[in-house]
């Protein structure tokens, strides 16, 4: 096999791979997109007001 011949060679074979690997990010990204559609989508509601906590005191002397 001359040079030319496997220059050429290597070019195909890392072209095809290229294109593969473009398809497979296609698909992948078709697959994201198919996914983040059928999800619906989630509306927060307002958050409920929560009761104040109670402040704890430290006794004092008349109390004890």
């Amino acid at each position: 096999m001359t040079a030319s011949t496997s220059v050429f060679a290597v070019h195909m074979l890392a072209a095809g791979a290229i294109r593969i690997g473009l398809l497979l990010l296609a698909i992948w990204a078709l697959i994201r997109l198919v996914d983040r559609l059928r999800t619906p989508l989630v509306v927060h509601a307002p958050a409920t007001p929560v009761a104040p906590v109670e402040q704890s005191v430290a006794p004092t002397t008349s109390e004890v």
